[in-house]
């Protein structure tokens, strides 16, 4: 019989808030973690479609949209790119508990240091732009690169940011609530 304490989905870990919203491997297999990433993606692009003109491209890794691997020569799959005229905007997003937002924040640098090389497209210029979303909806000083574009787009930056942590802590109450039942992938949430 497995302790009280323990993680009733993975069956091996102290049942903890971190656990439960962001580290549980049979919740992650599940796609829990992968739905509430793509809701607060999917809130991302709604405000981004909106202002959408001529010359403007979108590409993202949720079903629906062009692929982002489509731009890329070595089948990298950032999370959403934005082309405007020659300027290439990639972002890249990750939804992580309130301790580890540095530390995800240098995983992903690793990861996609040499991903602008990579772009089929050598005739543009490329900015890489990491977006740290904790689970309880807080975020990081890099989120500043985000906010330039958004208000290069004339989004209101602050009701975007608003909007992203209102996707990510729906989304993780969600999780929790659930962390002892059943799990069907739900719709992508969207708070616009």
């Amino acid at each position: 019989m497995i302790p009280k304490e323990f993680c009733p989905l993975c069956k091996g870990d102290i049942h903890t808030q971190h656990h439960i919203l962001n580290n549980c491997s049979a919740a992650a297999n599940q796609q829990r973690y992968t739905w509430r990433h793509n809701s607060v993606l999917n809130c991302i692009v709604h405000h981004f479609t909106s202002v959408m003109k001529n010359g403007m491209k979108l590409f993202v890794d949720i079903p629906g949209y062009q692929s982002t691997a489509e731009l890329f020569s070595n089948n990298q799959r950032p999370d959403l790119v934005l082309t405007i005229g020659n300027k290439t905007f990639i972002i890249e997003l990750t939804i992580c508990f309130e301790t580890n937002l540095l530390k995800s924040n240098e995983y992903k640098k690793n990861r996609y240091k040499f991903l602008k090389e990579s772009i089929c497209n050598k005739e543009t210029t490329v900015e890489l732009i990491f977006v740290e979303l904790s689970s309880l909806g807080f975020y990081t000083d890099e989120i500043d690169r985000f906010n330039r574009l958004t208000k290069e787009l004339h989004l209101n930056t602050k009701h975007v940011l608003e909007k992203c942590s209102e996707t990510s802590i729906r989304c993780s109450y969600y999780i929790y609530n659930r962390r002892l039942k059943d799990w069907t992938v739900p719709e992508l949430l969207l708070f616009g």
